[in-house]
């Protein structure tokens, strides 16, 4: 990826932790699926799917944004609203996952956001963020079911500066540093179960950069121009979308989450190789 870097711990630690001066599981698991040796379990093309992994506050949001403009452009599609109560509440239970994600598949070939998009109705429908109100999501199951399935299954793990990111957990959820910690920890154990090269990882200030939106498109497979609708460009609605803005950290005056900042490094070192979109 152009815009990828090769990150040295002590660099990205410090990345990880200082205020920038702009910013914009459960494992306990049901019966495994068994293999899948008869192909596609739906009928037409296999999907695609993304997992926008990150703990609260590293983006989600931003993404709804981007996913909502996509799917109503028809570059990307959005499942019923079962399927997506589906991957909350039964996040331990690949068979029942597996009932609702082969329910009128659609078979198109399409992109479709696991999380980050909301349905109507949304009856409940959550982010998948990690914490995903009082419990974690299930990446593990999530990516045993799209196998299952036929289906293929990529992640983008989003990363941000600790700083802010405590600072916008404690001000809208009350949720401190040990409490993230416990999510992140889940996180991270479930992305070293995942194949390695469908994991992206970037940073929350590159989002609205052109060179890292180009590399999340060409990731995702929706970089080829006569796949696009016209009119529309996923990697001209990151840049959009992302509005640049001092930080309120700035003054020094938040805690500053120097455990965060390592699970983070840590993150990008063991799923991500070292390398990030920033």
């Amino acid at each position: 990826m152009a815009a990828s870097v090769i990150a040295v711990a002590s660099a990205v630690a410090g990345a990880l932790l200082q205020a920038p001066a702009v910013a914009g599981l459960s494992m306990v698991r049901s019966q495994e699926l068994p293999a899948n040796t008869t192909g596609l379990k739906h009928g037409g093309k296999p999907d695609r799917y993304v997992f926008m992994a990150g703990l609260e506050g590293a983006g989600h949001h931003f993404f709804e944004s981007v996913f909502e403009e996509c799917v109503q452009h028809g570059l990307c599609g959005m499942r019923h609203t079962g399927f997506y109560l589906s991957l909350h509440k039964d996040r331990n239970h690949a068979f029942r996952i597996e009932r609702e994600w082969t329910k009128d598949a659609p078979g198109d070939g399409r992109l479709y956001p696991l999380n980050t998009v909301l349905p109507t109705p949304k009856d409940g429908v959550k982010m998948l963020s990690y914490p995903d109100a009082r419990h974690n999501p299930n990446l593990k199951t999530y990516a045993e079911v799209a196998k299952s399935v036929g289906d293929d299954l990529k992640v983008v793990v989003l990363l941000r500066n600790a700083t802010e990111l405590l600072h916008s957990d404690i001000s809208r959820w009350g949720h401190d540093e040990d409490h993230l910690l416990l999510s992140g920890e889940k996180m991270l154990q479930q992305l070293m179960h995942f194949d390695k090269s469908k994991v992206m990882c970037m940073w929350f200030g590159s989002f609205g950069f052109t060179e890292s939106a180009n590399a999340l498109s060409k990731f995702l497979g929706v970089d080829v121009p006569l796949a696009r609708p016209a009119g529309f460009d996923l990697s001209q609605s990151m840049v959009s979308h992302f509005a640049f803005h001092r930080s309120s950290c700035h003054d020094g005056g938040c805690e500053r989450g120097e455990r965060l900042a390592q699970l983070q490094m840590r993150i990008v070192r063991e799923v991500c190789d070292g390398r990030y979109e920033r």
